[in-house]
């Protein structure tokens, strides 16, 4: 259906604003679940949603007012890149900067920092869709350009990915929070010159490609909240808190006691109370390490045991927690890392319970470094 002018109706606007609005909100709450260890709770990320929408207006009166002759196309690409990009992205920050940086617990979770800067981004967008949708239909193609995609939470989002990941200190935070600030005002910039300018292939590529590094950065916070989030578990805190249940079957082959079953997170550990020693499948061992790594399902059985575990120390062996017999040690993840035993027989890794348990923080240790290079 179009008006007299050949411009789509006032209905036909509304779907497209709504179209997107609802695919930004898909994507806040899939952002939501991400954690490996908690969910972010629906209050919290309504209160910045409702931030978001409720500055929306200033950003765009306060944009309306600065820039110049706007009815002039240069002009116009040029206010994209030094008004409305910075204007618009400071006032989204502003909010998620003032709240998370005053409530400690949220400000030390990298992943607060990245849901909460989204779904400012997404409150934004939602009152943005609504304003442009009361202006006259000539505002028609500058609408339908803007809202076909979720860009407000990408770049919102993106910005609150690099505060999460700074490094830690007083500098790094704002270091991270001007170069993130300066990146994200750019991509909006572009966005809006490029809608201005009606390159509409253009758009889409860069659509793709921002939904695309959306997606990365998402597996990417994941990593860093498995090392530094506080609410990360710890398999010691775990293991001290779980009543063992006596193993019938295997018997510590120093202590010639029954081990205690132990379970860690899916995971069964079987430990010696006397000496300490302890044994666990390698299905279970990469169940453990894994889990409490937060990679879950990224890695493969085979793959992770064939790249990660060091050759056999010629000289060092441990007996088997299963048959006895010795055999030769390999290191986790580095030539210096927690020793185990492994049984080609049994299928079973024998090691100090305290080397177990470090191969978790090895592990972490691994996947930041994989990380922050990436």
């Amino acid at each position: 259906m179009e008006d007299s002018a050949g411009l789509p109706s006032g209905k036909i606007i509304l779907g497209i604003g709504g179209a997107a609005i609802a695919f930004s909100i898909f994507l806040l709450f899939y952002l939501r679940g991400k954690h490996p260890f908690f969910r972010v709770p629906f209050w919290r990320v309504l209160i910045f949603f409702v931030y978001g929408a409720v500055v929306a207006p200033v950003a765009v009166l306060l944009t309306y007012y600065l820039l110049v002759r706007p009815d002039v196309e240069t002009e116009t690409v040029l206010g994209a890149f030094l008004v409305i990009g910075p204007m618009e992205e400071l006032v989204k920050l502003a909010g998620p900067l003032l709240l998370v940086g005053l409530v400690r617990r949220w400000r030390e979770e990298p992943f607060e920092w990245f849901v909460a800067c989204a779904a400012s981004g997404v409150g934004f967008a939602t009152t943005e869709n609504i304003l442009y949708a009361l202006v006259t239909p000539e505002a028609f193609q500058i609408l339908a350009f803007r809202s076909l995609a979720p860009m407000h939470l990408l770049w919102s989002g993106w910005l609150g990915y690099r505060i999460g990941r700074r490094t830690p200190g007083g500098r790094g935070f704002l270091k991270a929070t001007f170069v993130g600030f300066l990146i994200a005002a750019f991509l909006h910039g572009l966005w809006d010159a490029l809608c201005f300018s009606g390159y509409l292939g253009l758009l889409f590529v860069l659509f793709g490609g921002q939904i695309l590094a959306f997606g990365w950065h998402v597996r990417k916070m994941a990593w860093l909240c498995a090392n530094r989030s506080p609410r990360r578990p710890e398999p010691e805190e775990d293991a001290a808190k779980a009543v063992p249940v006596e193993s019938a079957e295997f018997r510590c082959s120093a202590c010639q006691v029954p081990l205690g079953r132990i379970p860690l997170r899916g995971a069964d550990l079987l430990s010696c109370s006397g000496c300490g020693r302890a044994t666990m499948g390698r299905g279970d061992l990469f169940r453990f390490v894994t889990d409490y790594s937060g990679s879950s399902g990224w890695f493969t059985l085979e793959a992770w045991y064939g790249f990660y575990w060091r050759v056999p120390e010629a000289e060092s062996t441990l007996p088997c927690g299963g048959c006895d017999r010795q055999v030769p040690v390999r290191r986790f993840v580095r030539s210096d890392g927690p020793p185990a035993a492994f049984c080609d027989e049994c299928a079973l890794a024998t090691a100090d319970r305290r080397d177990l348990f470090a191969m978790v923080g090895a592990f972490r240790s691994r996947l930041e470094e994989g990380f922050l290079k990436g």
